[in-house]
């Protein structure tokens, strides 16, 4: 019964994985240069897609006219060049999502030429050699896919703080809140990949439906925030296009001369002053251009002096401003405060406040305004 439905599964999730892999591999993407990255990253995916596919439709005509279990150590090396091959093929799409300049040709070609050096080593392992020796390199693939998994998660995760980090001192709003699907997508590939990891040790028809009924959500749900992502890549671009971290370099600048660290007080104090921080969607970017400086110097200062990053670097500002507005006019409604210093909605303003103030803007009112009117 169950080989059954696993069956029927497989002929769903190929159905999706050529209708999705289409899509992709027929995505229109502007000439935008910064784009490149993201382009070869679509026609990766597309690709992945419509490969996984054809393995599935295949998959399935093998295990119609032959009896799973006598073939476990096929499906067994078949699982894993999937999953294999999968783990690389969404690594390299997600970590261009984070930073376009990481995954250069250098990068990828030396990740590439292991793993398909694997799955064709596995391939010919199980038409050559005896089941004794396919088996004992099917354990030592096995290994080699954990410690991929194992690779593959440090490296994004080291990859997506970093951008988080950049993104909390670049935006005055939390814009990395656009790059939370890829977080979630991430770990949600990671947990298929654990899957299809128990599916080669214990290839049993239940762990295979499993896993494809994941895959099934999981490639539905990547594709279309994959095709969504091109459209919010202009906000965030500044960012993730960023060139990385080297093993031996640190990209922030050296440490800020007293000459430098003047001129910039001095300018960021008559920006203060004209109140510029009560911009909507002000960026550092933005101070930069004003200052006549880099943002590399600039987050620098920000973080060493100011001892913050420029996101809670503005919103002290702000809420700054939000107590002097309702100090000098105890009337004045809330709304009108949260528009006046550049705050999109309510929560974002409350949230800040209460982070600055350990208090609501109510009660903040009641303990420091003598005339405790209500909003």
């Amino acid at each position: 019964m169950i080989e059954n439905v696993y069956i029927v599964s497989l002929l769903a999730l190929s159905v999706v994985l050529f209708a999705t892999g289409a899509l992709l591999l027929f995505l229109n993407v502007n000439d935008d240069p910064k784009l490149t990255a993201y382009r070869r990253a679509s026609r990766v995916v597309a690709f992945t897609y419509i490969f996984f596919g054809l393995i599935n439709i295949l998959e399935c005509l093998e295990r119609q006219t032959s009896n799973s279990y006598d073939n476990a150590l096929l499906f067994r090396i078949v699982t894993l060049v999937i999953a294999s091959a999968q783990a690389f093929s969404f690594m390299f799409a997600m970590v261009v999502l984070v930073n376009t300049n990481y995954m250069t040709r250098k990068r990828a070609w030396q990740e590439f030429s292991v793993v398909p050096a694997f799955i064709a080593i596995g391939i010919v392992s199980y038409l050559v050699l005896d089941e004794r020796a396919t088996s004992v390199f099917a354990y030592v693939y096995i290994a080699f896919y954990f410690s991929q998994l194992i690779r593959y998660t440090l490296t994004f995760r080291k990859l997506y703080r970093r951008c988080i980090s950049e993104m909390e001192n670049w935006f005055s709003e939390n814009e990395e809140d656009r790059l939370r699907w890829i977080y979630f997508s991430f770990h949600f590939a990671l947990g298929i990949g654990l899957v299809a990891l128990v599916f080669a040790i214990f290839p049993y028809a239940l762990f295979g439906l499993i896993t494809s009924l994941a895959c099934l959500v999981f490639y539905v749900f990547f594709a279309i925030r994959f095709v969504n992502y091109v459209f919010v890549f202009n906000i965030l671009e500044d960012v993730i296009t960023e060139e990385p971290d080297t093993d031996n370099n640190d990209s922030s600048p050296e440490q800020l001369d007293n000459k430098t660290v003047a001129f910039l007080k001095r300018r960021i104090s008559k920006w203060i002053a004209a109140k510029h921080y009560c911009v909507p969607g002000v960026t550092i970017k933005d101070l930069a251009y004003y200052l006549g400086t880099n943002t590399k110097y600039l987050s620098r200062y920000i973080n060493d002096y100011e001892g913050k990053s420029f996101r809670n670097w503005i919103g002290a500002l702000r809420i700054e401003e939000a107590q002097r507005m309702m100090r000098e006019n105890p009337s004045c409604k809330i709304d009108t405060v949260i528009e006046a210093i550049g705050y999109a909605n309510k929560s974002v303003f409350m949230l800040q406040f209460a982070k600055q103030t350990n208090m609501t803007p109510r009660e903040w009112k009641i303990s420091n305004i003598p005339l405790k009117k209500d909003f």
